[in-house]
């Protein structure tokens, strides 16, 4: 399949397309899972249904990505508050199987996948961090990675986080390359889709215009294309100002998309 920039942003205003040369995703939230606070179970089969059909009411081409986020189940056994024990991630890990399960049934002919939270499920950062707390992540991330892969193997696409939290390219590049290889230990044949960010993930400043061609022609080397992101709390009028996006229509233009 062809290399692909997929606009999945949530920019207030935004224009769809954004641009020629971007295409249309489509990205499902927790909320649209549940109709109440609590997010501990398995979405019912009337929600699950609602998601499928909505996805297929978009009427997008054939190959489109089509992504899930719920984040409220916890696979991380070291680390932060949401820690839980090996035997409780399996049980949470079994509720993403059963909800893509149910989806992918209902719509055969979409492409799904989950958003990095759950594949792979620590991002990047922690592969190059030196600290003792993150090389325990990096060990319970290993002692995972067989029930992992029996998830990304229901997945058409791997939607790794790959977010900017430092200003140094040279570390973006390094995480980004272990996401990249975790991805592939976990599936071999799975196309692969990072989801960029054009700002900084503490204080959400919009990244040098360098930074971000870095990243956008790292995906073009090592991925099967790219999905930009953004919240609404941000209007496009203050992100199409911004030096990141001139440098994304310089980047469509040079690779002819």
């Amino acid at each position: 399949m062809r290399w692909g920039l997929y606009d999945m942003t949530s920019y207030a205003g935004r224009p769809s397309p954004l641009a020629p040369g971007i295409q249309r995703g489509r990205v499902f939230y927790e909320a649209q899972f549940f109709s109440s606070e609590d997010h501990s179970q398995v979405p019912t089969m009337g929600a699950r249904q609602a998601v499928a059909s909505g996805a297929i009411a978009t009427g997008l081409p054939a190959g489109s990505p089509f992504c899930i986020d719920i984040e409220a189940w916890k696979l991380y056994t070291v680390g932060g508050g949401d820690t839980v024990s090996l035997a409780d991630a399996r049980i949470e890990m079994q509720k993403y199987i059963d909800t893509l399960t149910t989806v992918k049934t209902l719509s055969p002919t979409l492409q799904w996948g989950y958003f990095g939270a759950v594949l792979p499920m620590e991002d990047g950062f922690y592969a190059i961090s030196a600290s003792p707390t993150d090389s325990d992540i990096r060990a319970a991330h290993a002692q995972k990675t067989v029930m992992m892969r029996k998830l990304a193997s229901l997945c058409d696409i791997l939607y790794p986080s790959c977010y900017t939290y430092s200003q140094y390219e040279k570390e973006w590049l390094s995480s980004f390359r272990l996401t990249m290889k975790a991805c592939r230990e976990l599936s071999p044949s799975c196309r692969i889709l990072p989801f960029l960010w054009p700002q900084y993930v503490s204080g959400e400043q919009f990244i040098p215009a360098s930074l971000w061609r870095t990243q956008l022609e790292a995906c073009y080397e090592m991925a099967g294309g790219a999905v930009l992101w953004g919240k609404n709390a941000t209007t496009w009028a203050d992100a199409a100002s911004a030096a990141w996006w001139p440098e994304t229509l310089d980047f469509i233009s040079d690779k002819g998309l």
